[in-house]
């Protein structure tokens, strides 16, 4: 009998192992697409990449695509861009005089060494316009654990744009002391962050969606104290889709992408308004 039970465990084995997903090493790159155009600034930052089988360690510089022909139309021009040798703006609009214009459709038409063509198409978003800044300096909160919301920012409404992007990114994670009046030689440091570790400890930049043009100041987004930039996005509905795919599900769907033909990704576009505001610490 243990003869039979050993030969009827085998043959489930088999079975089983038959009905597996194909090894890791069957794995199939597909051509990944991340551009996004801003209103009023120079066309850069398109980025064609190659995916990788998650067995191995991902290496941007092996992920990048580097001779591909790349080439933007939109308000009556066709834009050839060319690959940035350290692959930190990707491939761009040499000219950097053109500036994307807000209103206007533009087109993206990639094609690779072995013949992929990869397309996509958006609609720059029209600008907005502050209408209620922040103090500034912001005095962040002495008591951390009872942060009221005390100051609040607002801008223009854009016809037909119901959704915004906030960006908050400390720009001088070193310095403090400098920009006060007087200057110091007093150093910088992070925020103390309640309820769980920080994400991202080595982003600079906290992003929220909202669906409105008010919001008050929340103070857990600053992740240091000091200079800061904010910037409001109206962003079109392929940047939109874009963000939900990057910040709220954390992997690719395909029913949130915007790009046609051999690939995946996002071709989308928003305009920005900035300000610049000074983060006081709650203590010394």
């Amino acid at each position: 009998m243990k003869i039979i039970y050993f030969i009827l465990i085998f043959f489930i084995i088999i079975i089983l192992e038959s009905c597996e997903d194909p090894a890791p090493s069957d794995y199939q790159p597909q051509y990944f697409v991340e551009a996004i155009l801003i209103a009023n600034e120079p066309i850069q930052d398109i980025k064609l990449l190659k995916t990788q089988p998650i067995q191995d360690t991902f290496d941007y510089e092996k992920a990048l695509v580097r001779n591909a022909k790349v080439t933007i139309t939109g308000d009556g021009k066709t834009f050839e861009l060319i690959m940035d040798a350290k692959g930190e703006k990707g491939y761009y609009y040499p000219d950097s005089t053109y500036k994307v214009k807000p209103s206007t459709t533009y087109s993206l038409r990639i094609e690779t060494s072995d013949k992929t063509i990869l397309t996509g198409v958006t609609n720059v978003p029209p600008t907005t316009k502050w209408l209620k800044h922040s103090s500034n300096p912001l005095q962040y909160p002495k008591d951390t654990l009872n942060l009221p919301a005390s100051e609040s920012i607002r801008w223009e409404m854009v016809p037909d744009y119901y959704f915004y992007i906030i960006s908050i990114k400390n720009l001088d994670t070193l310095e403090y002391g400098k920009y006060l009046i007087p200057p110091t030689q007093e150093k910088n440091r992070r925020t103390f962050r309640v309820g769980g570790r920080e994400t991202r400890y080595y982003d600079l930049t906290s992003w929220a969606l909202i669906a409105n043009s008010e919001t008050s100041v929340v103070w857990s987004v600053f992740k240091w104290f000091g200079l800061h930039e904010t910037a409001i996005y109206v962003p079109d509905w392929n940047f939109t889709r874009w963000f939900l795919q990057v910040f709220a599900k954390g992997q690719y769907d395909p029913l949130l992408g915007s790009i046609t033909g051999g690939g995946i990704g996002t071709f989308g576009s928003a305009s920005v308004i900035r300000d610049t505001v000074f983060l006081l610490k709650n203590q010394p």
